[in-house]
């Protein structure tokens, strides 16, 4: 997805697709980011600045870590043996429910056939 995306939007990039670093390639967009930001009242400098003194090491390395463990998208619940669920939400789930969502899920967990649930709304294939 994000590779179609990049390709028509920023032809120029050095895209890894095209032999450029990865990093060089999302700096390069950055840079896309300038113009609105401005416009959003976010005071670009410091934002820029901030940037160059951050490290992204610790958040590269959670980032793989969370690969590895089967992680895909937020929210995704990993049980110690490894396996994982990510769960798709239209709005933040109510205090009051949330554990009683996590009771649902850990229930469906105990049942080892059981490797994914669907609706038909997941797939896009009912109208809104």
């Amino acid at each position: 997805m994000i590779r179609r995306y990049n390709r028509p939007v920023f032809p120029s990039a050095p895209h890894p697709d095209r032999g450029g670093s990865p990093a060089l390639a999302l700096i390069d967009h950055l840079i896309f980011v300038r113009r609105p930001a401005g416009h959003a009242g976010l005071d670009v400098t410091r934002w820029e600045e901030d940037l160059k003194r951050t490290d992204f090491s610790t958040l590269a390395r959670e980032h793989q870590e969370a690969v590895r463990r089967g992680v895909f998208g937020v929210p995704t619940l990993v049980w110690p043996e490894g396996r994982s669920y990510y769960v798709k939400i239209t709005e933040l789930v109510p205090a009051g429910r949330a554990v009683a969502l996590y009771d649902a899920i850990e229930t469906v967990h105990r049942f080892g056939e059981v490797i994914e649930i669907k609706t038909p709304e997941s797939e896009g294939t009912l109208a809104a």
